[in-house]
């Protein structure tokens, strides 16, 4: 079973992210993605 299947096979509530490309500006998009996958 692949993560995505085993987290939502759980009762516990989920937050999904989306993060845009170039928003705010370009050169925060790959600081905002590293970050997110540190927190993940």
């Amino acid at each position: 079973m692949n993560r995505i299947k085993k987290l939502f096979a759980t009762d516990s509530k989920k937050l999904i992210v989306f993060i845009t490309a170039g928003f705010p500006n370009k050169d925060s998009t790959k600081d905002l993605v590293l970050e997110a996958l540190r927190r993940s």
